[in-house]
């Protein structure tokens, strides 16, 4: 891994919203999701921010997903667009961090309820996790 970020950042929600002006709102941060019987996926979103200070300018890195079910099994998620991702000086101010910030919306199929997590990997080296549990709805009496 030649790319080292000192800051980490990811976590799960249901909606992002990108702003006009470029900035990205994270809406309904879930960690539990309820589901019924009846129910075929689940739905949402995986946002996540990468940062450095002193950017190392032009290095290229690419980044992946994977998802662990509650068996420990393991499985690719969808890539973020823009791969390779290559770092650029955001500002002239050289404390200002650079990175990478990404919102990708993820649907999957949940065949065991418990928790899950969503591995970021960056050259293939674990980052950062992010968990989520799915637990079935109690039937209606």
């Amino acid at each position: 891994m030649a790319v080292h970020f000192e800051f980490v950042s990811a976590l799960i929600c249901e909606r992002i919203l990108r702003e006009a002006d470029g900035v990205t709102s994270a809406i309904r941060i879930v960690d539990v999701f309820p589901i019924s019987n009846e129910a075929k996926s689940i739905e949402f979103f995986v946002v996540v921010s990468l940062k450095a200070v002193p950017v190392p300018e032009g290095d290229e890195f690419r980044i992946t997903l994977a998802l662990v079910n509650p068996l420990g099994e393991r499985g690719p998620l969808p890539e973020p667009p823009g791969q390779p991702f290559k770092l650029m000086k955001p500002f002239d101010d050289p404390s200002v961090p650079g990175g990478v910030a990404f919102g990708l919306h993820l649907e999957i199929v949940p065949k065991h309820t418990g928790t899950y997590y969503v591995e970021i990997n960056l050259d293939d080296e674990i980052i950062t996790r992010v968990p989520f549990t799915v637990r079935r709805l109690a039937a209606a009496s």
